[in-house]
């Protein structure tokens, strides 16, 4: 007889043995697993910012957080994480000649990231290079997919552009605001958010408020940093309601180093 004090490992070997229906409702469990995921533009596929690109090429967007490990388990887990799970933000641009032969390309870019929308958040460090002509409306995008956390980096020279992307409708419950830099961001394997445990009263948070064009997001922003945030909710659009559940949590985080 083993002694039930002896560590066992991190394994569980009889894991096979389980019935389909209890396998299945692991890898739906795993699926449901938070995780982060980054949305940035490609600059390399670009000729915004590549001269040696001879035409316009469509956005390609990209991740460093990765493929859910669950889909390289087992073709069994890839099964089941693929129903919560979707392939996102591909892209495509068609472009015309001139001329007496006139033709019509189409270039596209498959979406090569994978979001499950109830549980994931979404962090979009620079808001200004993600958005484009062929771009999508990130703001329908999110709200049609049922985006639930949104985290964005608080840009004091670009807040209200970073605004833009906010979805007013849906099923979004969080609004993160990062006072780390995008770069700091960047070079981080795994992104996580912490809190930050005191009002912020430095000057670049101030700043942040002072370059709002609107006097009244201005008001809000400052309201917001003396720990109201149901005016900085409503200036972004959000309805205002006695059910202040209706409304998303807003945070002021930065990233955990």
């Amino acid at each position: 007889m083993s002694d039930s004090s002896e560590y066992c490992g991190d394994t569980f070997e009889r894991f096979n043995d389980l019935s389909i229906e209890l396998h299945s409702r692991v890898w739906k469990m795993a699926s449901f697993i938070p995780r982060t995921v980054s949305i940035e533009s490609d600059m390399r596929f670009s000729n915004r910012h590549n001269i040696d690109m001879p035409h316009d090429m469509p956005t390609a967007y990209t991740t460093s957080s990765g493929v859910p490990a669950i889909l390289h388990v087992c073709q069994e887990s890839r099964n089941e994480a693929l129903k919560h799970y979707s392939l996102e933000l591909g892209s495509h641009l068609e472009l015309s000649t001139r001329g007496s032969i006139g033709r019509r390309y189409t270039f596209f870019i498959p979406p090569t990231i994978y979001i499950n929308w109830t549980v994931d958040t979404l962090y979009v460090p620079r808001v200004i290079e993600l958005i484009y002509e062929d771009s999508p409306n990130f703001v329908e995008l999110f709200e049609s997919r049922g985006l639930t956390s949104l985290a964005l980096y608080a840009d004091a020279e670009m807040v209200d552009f970073a605004f833009s992307i906010l979805p007013v409708r849906g099923a979004l419950k969080e609004i993160i605001l990062l006072s780390c830099s995008a770069d700091l961001a960047e070079k981080l394997g795994i992104i996580d958010f912490v809190d930050i445990k005191e009002i912020p009263q430095d000057p670049d948070w101030r700043k942040i408020g002072g370059l709002i064009e609107n006097p009244e997001g201005q008001g809000a922003w400052n309201s917001m940093l003396e720990g109201d945030h149901r005016d900085l909710l409503a200036y972004l659009g959000y309805p205002s309601s006695e059910r202040t559940t209706s409304l998303p949590k807003l945070r002021l985080c930065e990233v955990k180093r």
